[in-house]
């Protein structure tokens, strides 16, 4: 199995070039010095975690979310915490993925985290959970009721994004699309958990008459030319008004817009999820989108850190603090941490700003001077790492 094995000694992190494994279990040359007691991202404690071995079976480990901000946060904290952390690539291959799960069971880990939820991951997961290893899955859900997901709540993400588009359209005509219900993330609207936040924000106005739900489309993760087939007809059946379209990730909003633009018409109020690219904040800045709900994938890292050094630290312990029963489409009730996302909207663009230089990147470097947030001006961007 590939991978790559960090440790702590004497407050340093030193590279290991080949992974210490005697017998399925770290050899002394894989431990740590003293633990720091500082305090790690996220407010995690950095104790008790010395000799423990946490690892991720990444998808993707140079995707710009786990590379840029989930492993750094997570691996700061697990070396921190005086413990290992060792990170494999299965380059977007899920079966390798599933390899790499097993090949972190044999090498000793307490802890395994994943950011991917495909159902070819389910045995070697089950395998992982049957041995008392502590499986945590960042974004996606696995159907096995022993992992626990970290996720960004997306009944709130709906909420939220449905009250800022109603703030700016509160009467018209509503397109509302969601993920394809074969995507093993999402299902149709009624069970959807984006689309059940979407439609408690929504249902008073439509109850009241203010507004009117025209369409409702599910594209394919992976066929989103189906939403430029899909926007076309709808403006055509709706006498070419519609006034917003709400979606369920940025993505998807992308495709929209490009339908909007070819069809000539403005003052549409879209709605977005950031989903790893960030588009949708200049957008937002430009005016062009009403909303972008953001989860900042730095705080998955740092909430994966402070439930695998807990776990690290009471390894007979079978609860994970502040997880709860959530019940994701085609699973059912799974233990999950659900973190607070935040509604990006023009008036406020300045909390992604002020995140860090690669987010600020994200939003000041499409922009000019004439739509550029007062932020923006304030000391030069810095090029994303590597």
């Amino acid at each position: 199995m590939g991978g790559r094995v960090w440790t702590s000694t004497s407050g340093r992190v030193v590279r290991l070039i080949v992974v210490c494994v005697v017998a399925g279990g770290l050899t002394a040359a894989c431990g740590s010095s003293s633990p720091s007691r500082s305090r790690a991202p996220g407010g995690v404690p950095t104790a008790n975690a010395q000799g423990c071995l946490v690892g991720a079976a990444w998808l993707e480990e140079t995707s710009e979310t786990v590379s840029i901000w989930e492993e750094p946060a997570l691996k700061k904290a697990i070396l921190g915490a005086g413990g290992t952390f060792k990170a494999t690539n299965a380059h977007y291959v899920p079966e390798n993925q599933a390899n790499d799960i097993d090949g972190l069971i044999a090498a000793g880990a307490k802890v395994i985290v994943i950011e991917s939820g495909d159902p070819a991951l389910l045995p070697a997961v089950r395998r992982a959970t049957s041995a008392g290893i502590l499986v945590l899955t960042l974004g996606g859900s696995v159907d096995d009721p022993k992992a626990v997901t970290i996720a960004f709540d997306p009944i709130e993400t709906g909420r939220m994004q449905a009250r800022a588009v109603l703030a700016v359209k509160p009467k018209g005509k509503y397109v509302i699309a969601t993920l394809d219900p074969r995507n093993p993330n999402s299902v149709d609207s009624v069970v959807n958990p984006f689309a059940a936040g979407v439609k408690e924000i929504l249902q008073p106005a439509v109850d009241r008459g203010d507004i009117t739900v025209v369409d409702t489309i599910n594209p394919p993760r992976w066929d989103l030319a189906s939403v430029d087939q899909a926007m076309p007809d709808i403006f055509s059946r709706n006498g070419r008004r519609v006034d917003a379209v709400l979606t369920e990730e940025d993505d998807i909003a992308v495709e929209v817009q490009t339908s909007i633009d070819a069809a000539g018409l403005t003052g549409i109020a879209v709605g977005g999820v950031y989903d790893g690219g960030g588009t949708g904040f200049y957008r937002v800045a430009r005016g062009t989108w009403a909303v972008d709900v953001w989860g900042n994938p730095e705080l998955l890292g740092a909430a994966a850190a402070r439930a695998a050094i807990a776990r690290c630290s009471n390894p007979g312990s079978n609860t994970v603090d502040g997880s709860a029963p959530f019940t994701w489409p085609l699973h059912g009730a799974l233990p999950t941490i659900l973190l607070k996302p935040v509604a990006v909207t023009k008036d406020n663009i300045d909390v992604v700003i002020k995140a860090g230089s690669l987010w600020r990147n994200l939003v000041c470097d499409y922009l000019d001077a004439s739509n550029a947030p007062p932020a923006c001006q304030t000391g030069a961007a810095s090029p994303p790492a590597g």
